[in-house]
């Protein structure tokens, strides 16, 4: 990759990055009894994505058309699960929640599969999409992760770890913004720590 497109996708990388950090913000600091709405807008936009990648599955000439068979099917079985009816109760969000984030968790596992196992792939799912799913994971670990803690008298333990977790992504969101006009030499290193600080700031969201 020349230089001029190596830097062109640094940039949407970098914007890509703190797009995904500002939605995490939103969503740590959303009102608790707004639980409901928020959890319908992350399966609606769940089901965006899922329409939007099962129909690029057309175009995809890395892989055979059993595996696009396959995964145009895993598409349309996670899809049943995010459209499921409005939740009502504190309840039914519980249930949807948990039921929607183990399939999620099966169909990511599932997508990287079929693209590690293909004959005619080389380079398998695109960073985009990794970043993606792991994205929409997060969101639904910070769903558990928030009812948990403001279980009971827990909430004093959710303040706490509100303030964890926004402080490790005001971190990120800083490295990201003193290193957007990196150069090209220094891109892959940087991308490196990165990947490496998301994994820790998703293990977070996850206890």
């Amino acid at each position: 990759m020349d230089e001029k497109s190596l830097m062109k996708k640094a940039k949407k990388t970098l914007k890509r990055w703190s797009a995904s950090l500002d939605d995490l913000t939103d969503h740590l600091h959303a009102d608790s009894d707004k639980a409901i709405g928020d959890f319908e807008k992350h399966k609606n936009d769940l089901n965006k994505w899922i329409d939007k990648a099962s129909g690029k599955l057309k175009n995809a000439e890395s892989l055979k058309d059993d595996e696009v068979d396959k995964l145009r099917s895993a598409y349309e079985e996670l899809k049943s699960y995010a459209s499921k009816k409005e939740v009502q109760t504190e309840e039914e969000l519980k249930g949807q929640r948990e039921n929607l984030s183990d399939n999620f968790e099966k169909f990511k596992n599932y997508l990287h599969e079929v693209y590690k196992d293909s004959e005619n792939t080389a380079e398998g799912l695109s960073d985009k999409t990794k970043e993606k799913l792991e994205h929409f994971q997060t969101k639904f670990d910070l769903f558990k992760l928030r009812a948990e803690k403001m279980e009971g008298e827990a909430e004093g333990s959710w303040k706490e770890k509100k303030k964890e977790l926004s402080g490790k992504i005001k971190e990120l969101s800083e490295k990201i913004e003193s290193n957007k006009e990196i150069s090209s030499d220094m891109w892959d290193d940087f991308s490196d720590e990165m990947s490496v600080a998301w994994k820790h700031i998703r293990k977070a969201f996850k206890s």
